[in-house]
């Protein structure tokens, strides 16, 4: 259960305030109450599309595609985003890779 989900269960489950949870969970409570506004559809649907091309290529070849092409991005986000959307792709042992 995510530190949200508890707070907020806590909050239902014994009918206390958000504060008041927050205070015995040690979190801050604008830390609770933030919601995050960054929108990563563009980046997910340029990764979708250049995974689709070269489906083996990974995040860090990708992204070195999206450097290349003058896009302004973070390799840590160009790997969350890749994670999320699915697009990881498995790698081989040097056994399977023989046969």
């Amino acid at each position: 259960m995510k530190l949200r989900e508890e707070v907020r269960w806590l909050g239902e489950h014994y009918q206390a305030n958000q504060r008041r949870v927050c205070e015995l969970m040690q979190i801050a409570v604008s830390s609770y109450r933030y919601r995050s506004t960054r929108s990563d559809a563009a980046l997910r649907e340029q990764l979708v599309e250049l995974a689709r091309k070269k489906p083996r290529w990974g995040h860090r070849r990708l992204h070195i595609l999206l450097t290349g092409s003058g896009e302004r991005v973070n390799h840590k986000r160009v790997f969350r985003v890749h994670r999320e959307a699915g697009l990881a792709v498995g790698y081989q042992t040097p056994a399977e890779f023989a046969r």
